[in-house]
């Protein structure tokens, strides 16, 4: 691979990972609801076990529907990390290749949203060579 190549799919690796990141912390503010809602759901469960309510298991009813939630809440945010690791990956392979040839980088990005929830992206790369 030529310089040009390695620094624009360096470039672009780059972008994906903050990309991944605001999608993250997004992903992290909406289970964070779930999060709560489960563990009202359980502690009810908890309280009405102990009152004694119905002869009905309650606890254990609500502790199931409580890790339901949990697992609907952290399913999209394991697979942004298992996404972010993939690209982590690459980034790695990427600067093992510039590594090679003696460069570094030194890299700019900066991702954000607009007012139409869109991705604005500023990117900037500059390759520098180790002596």
């Amino acid at each position: 691979m030529d310089k040009e190549t390695i620094s624009t799919e360096l470039l672009d690796t780059l972008v994906v990972l903050e990309k991944l990141k605001l999608k993250r912390k997004s992903l992290l503010k909406q289970a964070s609801l779930l999060i709560i809602i489960a563990l009202v759901i359980i502690g009810l469960g908890a309280y009405g076990s102990n009152a004694e309510w119905t002869n009905f298991p309650i606890f254990q009813a609500t502790i199931a529907a409580g890790g339901i939630l949990l697992a609907i809440a952290f399913r999209p945010i394991q697979q942004c990390k298992n996404q972010m690791d993939i690209e982590e990956k690459k980034l790695q392979e990427l600067e093992s290749l510039l590594k090679k040839d003696n460069l570094e980088y030194k890299a700019d990005v900066r991702v954000s949203f607009d007012d139409k929830g869109e991705y604005v992206v500023q990117k900037n790369i500059k390759l520098i060579s180790i002596k």
